[in-house]
């Protein structure tokens, strides 16, 4: 049976922990991460709105790969690519790692987990690992729902096309004749 680390749900997630004891004991946290610890996250989008909700179970996997499983989620301000306004967006990141890069060269199980990188005194950072995850859930091209967005679909233009241009024809036909 997992030991579940939660004082309600404003208690706060461990900075650092080490995730092979943590998964020997079969451990769980759930709780928050305080927005001004995301500075990374900040950085990349136009505010953070919400500390970060975070859930982490750590355990082994049927083949016997110490494991961490999560999700995280958080509310941000984005700026949308259409029409240049702010819009709130609901991050929400699912992840699993190994605790031990060793056991899983050991057990021949690289290509199934990334393992988690381990400082100096062999801790994680839980607070790098969670702010990575939120940040790879960012969206590649913020915008708005189109409904929502100023800049309407019928009236969005990407180059101009000519009506009367001539047609050029195919550039490799010159290809063509010296091929006979």
């Amino acid at each position: 049976m997992a030991e579940e680390i939660s004082a309600g749900a404003e208690s706060l997630i461990p900075e650092k922990v080490d995730p092979v004891r943590c998964a020997e004991k079969r451990l769980e946290y759930s709780g928050i991460i305080k927005r001004q610890f995301l500075g990374r996250l900040s950085d990349m989008t136009e505010s953070v709105e919400s500390d970060a909700s975070v859930r982490i179970s750590f355990g082994k996997d049927p083949s016997g790969v110490f494991t961490m499983k999560g999700t995280a989620s958080a509310a941000v301000t984005l700026v949308c690519e259409r029409c240049g306004e702010p819009f709130s967006y609901d991050l929400e990141a699912e992840f699993t790692y190994a605790c031990s890069a060793r056991q899983l060269r050991d057990l021949g199980a690289e290509d199934i987990y990334d393992a988690v990188e381990l400082d100096e005194f062999g801790d994680l950072s839980l607070y790098g690992i969670i702010e990575d995850e939120l940040i790879l859930a960012l969206p590649m091209v913020p915008k708005h729902d189109i409904s929502e967005c100023s800049v309407k679909d019928d009236i969005q233009v990407f180059g101009e096309v000519k009506e009367d241009a001539p047609s050029e024809g195919n550039p490799f036909a010159g290809l063509g004749k010296l091929f006979k």
